[in-house]
């Protein structure tokens, strides 16, 4: 359960920077355009989606803190921040579906049944008591660990994403081509490797922090 909390731990870090972009880059030019419309209820509806922008940028950074920080209570942090990645792919594919299934419909449902299933897989987390802060002798993990956290994230959401898109391909096909397989393959072996990778570094983690407890 720990690879989870680290796992999540840098997702909500992406999400984070994805937002604060947004937010500094694309934010102001639509605030300015609104402004400059004639329409009031435009500009009400930017101003709207720049407040919960900005929301969503410090819920994603709070969590991410706690998270990395376990001495930390990060529980409804954990929870707030998996509900909120939810918003966005719901609201997406809810449109999507009312817009009458347009082309590539279910291509947009593979891409975002990755984010769907960790905000699902971060509500459900954030219940348990892995969250929940640890002794005060430990420490963020840093080095190997953080770069296996972000590398398993990646190719995680690309294998889950592959397999959904794959799948789909071939109820509509009922054929996919090989190069498809050889992709998955690899994005599956990457995957493993940065898993066992990780949780090698974690178990010698833990080794430290149970010598400095016990000494």
């Amino acid at each position: 359960m720990r690879i989870v909390h680290y796992l999540l731990c840098w997702y909500f870090w992406f999400l984070f920077v994805v937002t604060a972009c947004i937010l500094v880059i694309v934010e102001p030019s639509m605030l300015l355009k609104g402004r400059a419309g004639t329409g009031s209820l435009h500009f009400t509806i930017q101003i709207a989606m720049t407040v919960a922008m900005i929301v969503a940028t410090l819920v994603f950074a709070k969590a991410w803190w706690v998270l990395w920080h376990e001495q930390l209570p990060a529980r409804v942090w954990c929870i707030a921040a998996s509900v909120v990645s939810l918003v966005a792919p719901a609201i997406f594919l809810t449109l999507y579906f009312l817009g009458g299934r347009p082309a590539g419909f279910w291509q947009r449902v593979g891409f975002f049944m990755a984010p769907l299933t960790i905000g699902i897989g971060g509500i459900l987390f954030g219940l348990t008591n892995t969250v929940e802060p640890l002794p005060p002798t430990t420490r963020p993990h840093l080095g190997h660990a953080t770069v296996s956290s972000v590398l398993l994230l990646y190719f995680g959401v690309g294998l889950v994403s592959g397999v959904v898109w794959g799948g789909l391909q071939f109820i509509r096909h009922k054929h996919l081509p090989m190069s498809y397989f050889t992709g998955l393959g690899l994005c599956g072996f990457l995957s493993l490797a940065t898993f066992l990778k990780l949780k090698q570094d974690l178990r010698k983690r833990r080794t430290g922090i149970t010598s400095a407890v016990t000494n």
